[in-house]
């Protein structure tokens, strides 16, 4: 099986963005976000948020 979703990136290769957030290195793509709302819901949380940058694979 795999790992504990907790330790699901730890291994994963990480850089950071041009504001040094921290974003995967091998992603099909980053969203970066600033969010705009928080929603409990039962055991869960949503968040709404407005996409400010998509970061693509090989777009650096």
């Amino acid at each position: 099986m795999g790992q504990p979703k907790a330790k699901s990136f730890l291994n994963a290769q990480w850089e950071k963005d041009e504001d040094g957030l921290p974003v995967l290195e091998d992603a099909q793509a980053n969203l970066i976000a600033t969010v705009e709302q928080k929603i409990s819901y039962g055991t869960h949380t949503v968040f709404i948020a407005k996409i400010d940058r998509i970061r693509n694979l090989g777009s650096g």
